[in-house]
């Protein structure tokens, strides 16, 4: 099974993870690419902020001095600027720029035989 950054974040902030005592050294490292994180201070509150990018949860973690969002963004997220929005305190919401820097990832072409990826009829019939 194969699981990505932002659904494992998104799965942490649904579960309501607790992570106001983790320390800033043990969060993910920024990375504001394609298949990164990317790690936006969004200051202080009395209680945890709600953010969300697009309808989507963002995990939120820190303390009332200083929250820290953490967004998965998708490999497919075309680079350019991003942003979240968070509700702090049932206040209006507030807008956080970040920028989505364009990464290259290495790429490897397979060459496999016709009969590995289609099947014979006797395979099709054998699977319905």
């Amino acid at each position: 099974m194969i699981v990505y950054r932002r659904t494992f974040l998104f799965a942490l902030a649904a579960a309501g993870w607790d992570a106001g005592a983790v320390p800033l050294a043990q969060l993910p490292r920024h990375a504001s690419v394609p298949g990164g994180i990317a790690v936006i201070s969004l200051g202080g509150s009395r209680e945890r902020p709600v953010a969300h990018q697009a309808q989507v949860p963002v995990l939120v973690v820190g303390n009332p001095s200083a929250w820290t969002a953490l967004v998965g963004i998708p490999l497919a997220a075309p680079a350019g600027r991003a942003t979240i929005q968070a509700q702090f305190d049932s206040g209006p919401l507030r807008t956080f720029d970040f920028e989505i820097r364009p990464k290259k990832y290495l790429t490897q072409q397979l060459r496999v035989a016709p009969g590995q990826v289609d099947l014979s009829p006797e395979d099709q019939a054998r699977y319905k």
